[in-house]
């Protein structure tokens, strides 16, 4: 098959399999590896002469013989730093129609100097850390800014932060903007650095993309990525502190990696994502071409039945032209797992992705709590199922007490998911109006009361992976109060539960509630959250 127009391909993936490309597939007509940009513009002049032996870095076929040719690389005058994308040509506001939360790509720079083994992008770089100027960021958000004003941004560059002069100046001309952005940067660069988290946030900074990708201090050792995981949580926290919120990546399958090494990087994932990280990824590793890692080990096809990924189950065509090329399709081929490691299903590390942004709660108390080993869940994880069966297995596998509170945990949280995706909103703040304890007051149908208590003290406060509580067990409860802009969770002690409990349906008097709570430090707490709910336009007047 052939197409009118010409089939050019780049970027990191395409950089290392450009020959094995053009042989595979008669449809391609070129391959630009590395840099494209001032290739590009060569191609396009070449195109109108059909000659192409001066275009570098170009890999096409030869008009004569049809054999395979891969021109030289060489240094253009021009660079991705020399190019301003022309965003009008493309439909950035139907776009944002579709989606409003999205953001709108911004080129920052380009290169990260570091030599992680599993990481294609920085050699496609050649490892050179390249920035656009402070000034020029700006220059392109505010023209942005004035045909999208309530818009957000992402500036695209593997390690944004990576020289501290660079981000002091950036944090000052994006003051200027009043916009909203994220970025991506080495934890060592932004970590311990209060002054500038406290400038990223004055800046409009919301969210930093952070790659941890390994719990282990070996693994991160063997992996290149050498960060020093004692400096994890409390970055995490810090951000925090500062307004700032982190979207951090971890993978699993490396060949060198033991149970052990899994095990401490899915606890510090689901840990972190309590600590509130707006999201955690979870990632299987993959040979990409052309990395360290890929050369070194062998990899084997995933055949297993226990996976097939949507896009092998439904073509035999794709899936023979998958195993045809193996090193083409390099995310559909994995690395083995060392003698004695227990096997690790890609289907298993997709679902642990899925329960680290709607069940990290329940499974970071599987691990942190309950000592239930990540590696343990491989096998349940790794197989279709309903998720009833699924929850029933790891609660059977934690034991009692601690397979009931995770399946409370759990089904909590599918209630608070569902919360979400329903959305409404409570009645106006009841602030202004006098609160009564003479006067009936029923709960609003925007509070959810999680009737199964745990035996628990303060559970959704979290504890570093593998620390046991030293805390006194209690029961506790929890309320779910939905106030527009987000859900809110509330541990509640007994007493207040049942007050909130007798409040719906026809509801009831405080007078006559507060009083049957047993002692008077606890009738004073329930009586101060009474009024507080009240005013948060929980209660409503019957």
């Amino acid at each position: 098959m052939r197409f009118s127009v010409p089939v050019v391909m780049g970027g990191p993936h395409a950089t290392f399999v450009a020959k094995e490309l053009l042989a595979a597939f008669p449809f391609m007509d070129f391959v630009i590896s590395n840099d494209g940009s001032y290739p590009l513009s060569k191609l396009c002049e070449a195109l109108r002469a059909e000659s192409f032996g001066k275009v570098p870095a170009l890999t096409y076929r030869s008009r004569e013989t049809g054999g395979i040719i891969q021109n030289p690389r060489t240094e253009g005058v021009q660079s991705i730093m020399n190019i301003r994308p022309d965003y009008d040509l493309l439909p950035l506001a139907e776009y944002l129609k579709i989606n409003p939360e999205s953001s709108i790509p911004v080129l920052a720079g380009s290169g990260c100097p570091f030599q992680c083994t599993y990481c294609s992008t920085s050699l496609m770089w050649d490892r050179r850390y390249k920035v656009l100027s402070a000034e020029a960021i700006r220059d392109q958000i505010l023209s942005l800014k004035r045909r999208f004003p309530g818009a957000r941004f992402s500036l695209v560059h593997d390690n944004l932060l990576f020289s501290k002069d660079f981000a002091g100046r950036l944090c000052k001309e994006l003051r200027k903007t009043g916009a909203k952005w994220g970025c991506s940067s080495r934890l060592e660069h932004v970590a311990g650095d209060n002054s500038l988290m406290k400038n990223l946030a004055a800046s409009g900074c919301e969210v930093i993309f952070v790659g941890i990708e390994t719990g282990a201090p070996r693994m991160q050792r063997l992996t290149g990525k050498n960060i020093d995981i004692s400096r994890v949580v409390p970055f995490a926290q810090d951000l925090v502190r500062h307004g700032l919120s982190a979207v951090f990546s971890f993978i699993v399958g490396f060949p060198e990696e033991t149970d052990a090494d899994r095990d401490k990087t899915l606890r510090l994932a689901f840990y972190l994502r309590v600590l509130q990280a707006e999201r955690v990824n979870i990632n299987h590793l993959f040979p990409l071409p052309g990395t360290a890692v890929a050369a070194k080990n062998p990899v084997y096809p995933l055949k297993a039945a226990s996976y097939r990924p949507p896009q092998l189950a439904a073509d035999k065509k794709t899936r023979e032209l998958v195993f045809a090329n193996p090193y083409i399709f390099r995310s559909f081929w994995s690395f083995a797992d060392r003698p004695g490691n227990t096997g690790l299903p890609p289907a298993a590390t997709e679902a642990l992705h899925t329960y680290g942004v709607e069940h990290y709660r329940s499974f970071n108390y599987l691990f942190s709590r309950a000592g239930v080993r990540p590696g343990a869940l491989f096998g349940i994880l790794g197989k279709k199922g309903p998720e009833r069966g699924i929850v029933k297995k790891i609660s059977a596998l934690a034991g009692p007490p601690h397979g009931r509170v995770f399946s409370e945990l759990f089904r909590y949280e599918s209630r608070l998911m569902k919360m979400v995706e329903n959305r409404g909103t409570l009645p106006p703040s009841g602030a202004r109006r006098r609160y009564d304890e003479g006067s009936k007051y029923s709960l609003s149908s925007k509070v959810g009361l999680f009737k199964s208590p745990l035996p628990l003290p303060s559970y959704l406060e979290p504890e570093p992976p593998g620390s046991p509580s030293a805390r006194a067990a209690r029961t506790t409860f929890l309320c779910l109060i939905d106030i527009g802009k987000k859900i809110d969770a509330y541990e509640i002690h007994e007493e207040l539960f049942r007050a909130l409990g007798k409040m719906s349906g026809k509801g009831a008097r405080p007078r006559d509630l507060v009083p049957s709570v047993r002692g008077a430090e606890a009738r004073s707490i329930v009586r101060q959250s009474l009024k507080k709910i009240f005013e948060m336009g929980v209660l409503s007047d019957v």
